[in-house]
């Protein structure tokens, strides 16, 4: 669902495209980092990158031969290294001479040289298919003419000399730019000088040929004949392995020795002219040096040969006796020879042999576990003289964990890596202690075994532990794991809806093959772009295995309409009149329920009817997808009305009968009168009863149908002045007889007031709003608290309420003790 591409070649260019295509011309040439964003409609955008090197091919040549003497046909051969399918169309060669230049596509070509000029600007220039380009220029070379006049000799001008002597040789030639010197003896010199000096390692006649050359051209030679006579000094040194110090020195001079001296720089003044071959002892330690003369009577030579003697005693040690693998252990030779004097140094250590040069320090990190016996050999650069091998005084013990896991090599993104650990003390008296975990991917742990690990993307992991022991010794362990990345799949459309009978086309985009299921209303089970007509709603599940075996999925959910069948609850039913109908329906969707009357919602699936008469409704439903349209009825069939008159309300005496005339229609089957109070019956249609207090009645119905209806009737007491009582006397001694002085009423509901007062007009009982014919509502006697001793009268005043009207009552009472 890429609407637009958003590309960004890495030189400051940046195109919108519509199309996944785009072609870029590169203006230098670099390593640019492409990048592209796939837009969608909504803004969400997904990114790729890759690396453009736009460069010029490599491009080598040569050329043979580049000097000699003209004319020179010299063979060209040029190399290139172009990108895949690619190939070389033309190659132009240039040769610095003037010469017109040659347009082809040989790889090989010759061409002829007469000019002894400098040939400064020879190329090659090769084109591509593709139209890249390159260009080779050829380092300088020249070509030359014989040199003439060639002129050798010795710069002092004599013939003879001495051993001992470096002899100054001169040349010269016309045009020559070098000289070669052959000396008779397996040396030679080659010199841009016309002069050069050589001393002879061996007497007699010598043949000393020089010949000149200009540019690579050579001339006619000519010859110096040198005679060298006297003597040459020169001897062998050995010394031995029990007596490093101890040397002998074997004369191997060459000539007329007429007399020799040995001299030794410890001992000065002692000279030995009577041993030819030198010995000597040498002190334990210093530097020295052993000197041979030799003179030639006869011819008057002289030669001498002086050579640096060492001794020493050297100590080997080391900066710890025990030393974790891996950590960094230093080895030093001290008390050794002179640096830089031809020493060597050979260690052998941890099991392996370095050689180090000549230095007396080394550092490394032990590799192997174990005790090793660890020494150095010290060798000087002389084959006869014995090596000093020099062991430390302990053994050096290499210790720590031997850290070790093991993993699968590669696994598929889903699936945690399982880590067993190996890892166990290399001294089973040195338990490991730590564990450092390193997953690589920001996240740790530090327990022995770590739980099987998830990562969160493909790519590859170098999981990492470290294992430190009691002693502090860490050893580090590297494992790498590959997580292939779960092969991408999209489904669209993810989500759809359909009509039963319809087929819909789902799209797969993968690079691996599909595999989809379930496999029913399915035309195919492994295309990208499949055809599905399902009969109810579906999960369509796309699944694809990467070429690792890694698998991922994805769905589409096809929402099916099916036909249905409406149904209403209830569709049929009767109600008593005023009673409500809650209808349900079996099918959600677009709803219409006609008609609307007494309905409190018509495009609903649940409304409500409160029916008033005999009705039937319509109903017509179809679904959200407009696939499917069903339609049923609903009808309501009212009863009759139960009904009830209660008569009017009755007003009577106190005590006075009577009996309720209720008027009822013709089918009431059930009676309840509420309350019961003086009714002979609550379930009969005509009770009687006797008046007592006014009292509101209510009667209930129900009918054959069962509806139900009610009225009410109230009985009224007439609230009479001479049906309100108050004694003239009472007694208040606890005796439950007649121990309260309170109001006797009959027909009266409710006391306003009530009060009492004594002879003074003093209020000594007052009470208000309360019903009547209640003793303990009354006055009890007391006087604040005070029971009257004596016998008196009281004035008391009441308030009373009849028929809505206030009537007072007043008069005396005796308080008898």
């Amino acid at each position: 669902s890429i609407a637009s591409y958003e590309w960004n070649f890495g030189d400051a260019i940046i195109q919108t495209t519509t199309g996944n295509r785009i072609t870029h011309d590169f203006g230098a040439y670099n390593n640019f980092n492409v990048k592209v964003k796939g837009i969608s409609a909504s803004g969400c955008y997904i990114t790729d990158s890759t690396t453009i090197s736009i460069a010029k091919f490599p491009l080598t040549a040569t050329v043979f031969p580049s000097s000699g003497c003209i004319p020179v046909t010299s063979s060209f051969q040029v190399s290139a290294t172009m990108v895949t399918g690619d190939n070389i169309q033309n190659i132009i060669w240039d040769f610095g001479d003037g010469s017109p230049i040659q347009n082809n596509n040989l790889t090989t070509y010759s061409h002829t040289y007469n000019s002894t000029n400098n040939i400064t600007s020879a190329k090659v220039i090769v084109n591509t298919a593709m139209g890249c380009t390159n260009e080779y220029p050829f380092p300088l070379f020249a070509f030359g003419t014989p040199p003439s006049n060639i002129n050798a000799y010795t710069v002092s001008g004599r013939d003879t000399f001495c051993g001992s002597e470096s002899i100054e040789l001169y040349a010269t030639a016309n045009w020559a730019t070098f000289y070669v010197w052959d000396y008779g003896e397996g040396g030679k010199d080659s010199v841009t000088s016309n002069t050069v000096a050589h001393q002879f390692t061996t007497l007699g006649n010598k043949r000393v040929v020089v010949t000149p050359y200009f540019n690579g051209c050579s001339g006619t030679s000519d010859t110096v004949n040198i005679f060298v006579t006297g003597v040459i000094a020169f001897y062998s040194i050995q010394n031995t392995c029990s007596q490093k110090n101890r040397y002998l020195f074997q004369n191997l001079s060459e000539g007329n020795i007429s007399h020799y001296e040995w001299t030794f720089s410890d001992q000065p003044a002692l000279i030995d002219s009577t041993n030819f071959n030198g010995t000597h002892n040498f002190p334990t330690v210093g530097n020295f040096t052993a000197n041979l003369l030799l003179i030639d009577y006869v011819t008057g030579c002289r030669d001498s040969l002086l050579t640096n003697i060492h001794t020493a005693l050297p100590v080997f040690s080391s900066s710890q006796q025990k030393v974790c693998k891996d950590s960094i252990i230093t080895f030093r030779v001290t008390n050794s020879y002179p640096w830089g004097v031809g020493y060597s140094y050979e260690y052998n250590v941890d099991g392996q042999v370095i050689n180090n040069g000549d230095s007396t320090l080394l550092e490394i990190k032990p590799t192997t576990h174990g005790s090793y016996a660890d020494y150095v050999v010290i060798r000087d650069n002389s084959p006869l003289t014995c090596s000093d091998t020099v062991y430390l005084p302990m053994q050096t013990i290499v210790r720590g964990p031997v850290a070790d896991f093991s993993i699968p090599i590669a696994l598929c993104a889903d699936t945690a890596v399982i880590i067993t650990n190996n890892s166990h003390p290399f001294y089973s008296n040195e338990p490991i202690t730590t564990w450092k975990w390193d997953f690589a991917d920001n996240k740790r742990d530090s327990v022995m075994n770590p739980a099987p690990h998830k990562y969160s993307y493909g790519a590859t992991y170098n999981i990492s532990l470290t294992a430190t022991d009691i002693n502090g010794c860490g050893q580090y362990f590297q494992k790498q794991v590959t997580i292939h990345p779960l092969p991408k799949i999209d489904i669209l459309p993810r989500r759809d809806t359909i009509c039963a009978g319809q087929n819909l086309q789902l799209i797969g985009f993968s690079i691996d093959t599909i595999l989809w299921s379930p496999n029913t209303y399915i035309n195919c089970t492994n295309c990208d772009t499949v055809k599905v007509n399902p009969v109810t709603s579906t999960n369509y599940i796309g699944k694809t295995i990467s070429e690792f075996g890694c698998k991922n999925y994805d769905t589409a959910f096809i929402k099916v309409h099916e036909k249905f069948t409406l149904k209403v609850s209830p569709s049929d039913t009767s109600i008593c009149p005023g009673f409500q109908v809650a209808y349900s329906l079996n099918k959600k969707g677009i709803t219409t329920w006609t008609p609307p009357t007494y309905l409190n919602n018509t495009n609903t699936f649940n409304p409500i009817s409160t029916a008033e008469q005999d009705i039937s409704y319509k109903i017509i439903v179809q679904d959200s997808a407009g696939c499917f349209t069903d339609s049923t009825t609903a009808k309501i069939h009212l009863f009759p009305k139960a009904s009830v008159d209660a008569g009017p309300d009755l007003v009577l005496d106190y005590d006075m009968p009577f009996t309720m005339s209720p008027l009822y229609n013709n089918n009431i089957q059930t009676y309840f009168w509420t309350p019961a109070g003086t009714l002979n019956c609550t379930n009969c249609a005509n009770p009687s009863g006797r008046a007592d207090i006014t009292t509101n009645y209510k009667v209930q119905v129900i009918n054959s149908d069962g509806c139900k209806a009610e009225d009410n009737i109230t009985v009224f007491i007439n609230c009479l002045s001479s049906k309100l009582y108050f004694p003239t006397a009472f007694t208040p001694n606890a005796d439950r007889l007649n121990d309260y002085f309170y109001p006797l009423a009959r027909g009266f509901e409710e006391i306003k007031s009530f009060s009492v007062f004594n002879r003074n007009g003093f209020k000594v009982f007052e009470r208000k709003n309360f019903k009547p014919n209640i003793p303990s509502l009354g006055w009890d006697g007391n006087i604040r608290g005070d029971n009257q001793s004596s016998t008196q009268t009281f004035v008391w005043f009441a308030e009373v309420i009849c028929e809505g009207k206030t009537i007072v009552k007043k008069g005396t009472v005796m308080l008898i003790r």
